[in-house]
């Protein structure tokens, strides 16, 4: 929730959302926004663990259930054409340095290969690039950072999924990268 709230105050484009902890709350989030909606333990979920995909008034109880926490964030399903990362550098002087944009390609909510470079339009590069060293630079980062994108073809536009203050998986590949 911390993490949303944050980009939304840096004008960063992230999914609607709304922080709930109660299965009435999920069930009134959920009609605010409109289904679908995807529903996210706000801690420790990882490889599609820790949420679940809610089409309908009918399947609020079961994924309240399901993912067993009162500490849950419920966003809009956004109905991306494909995810990216960005993987950066920032040192105490402000630079940076970035790979290029990584194509995630997942299998049952787990990432199954990446591909480098992305195939994205030059307008969402730039705003892929952008958002990424916005947020190292609000938050003074120091070390590597992945920030998870979501790109929407039709709308030559990118919004931000999650960042992870480490080399997220996407970027394993660049333990062998020259």
């Amino acid at each position: 929730m911390l993490e949303k709230d944050f980009l939304s105050l840096l004008d960063i484009p992230v999914a609607p959302y709304h922080d709930v902890a109660t299965a009435a709350a999920l069930a009134d989030a959920a009609q605010a926004l409109g289904y679908p909606v995807i529903a996210k333990t706000r801690r420790l979920g990882y490889d599609g663990k820790g949420q679940v995909r809610l089409y309908g008034p009918d399947c609020i109880e079961a994924g309240w259930t399901a993912l067993g926490s009162d500490l849950v964030i419920v966003e809009k399903l956004i109905p991306f054409d494909r995810e990216i990362s960005i993987i950066l550098a920032r040192a105490r002087d402000g630079s940076m340095r970035h790979y290029p944009p990584i194509e995630n390609r997942h299998a049952s909510g787990i990432l199954r290969s990446s591909h480098l470079p992305a195939q994205i339009d030059e307008n969402c590069f730039e705003q892929a690039i952008s958002y990424a060293h916005a947020i190292a630079t609000a938050l003074d980062y120091v070390g590597i950072l992945t920030v998870e994108m979501f790109v929407i073809d039709d709308r030559h536009e990118v919004i931000v999924n999650e960042i992870a203050p480490r080399v997220h998986n996407s970027g394993h590949w660049t333990i062998d990268a020259r």
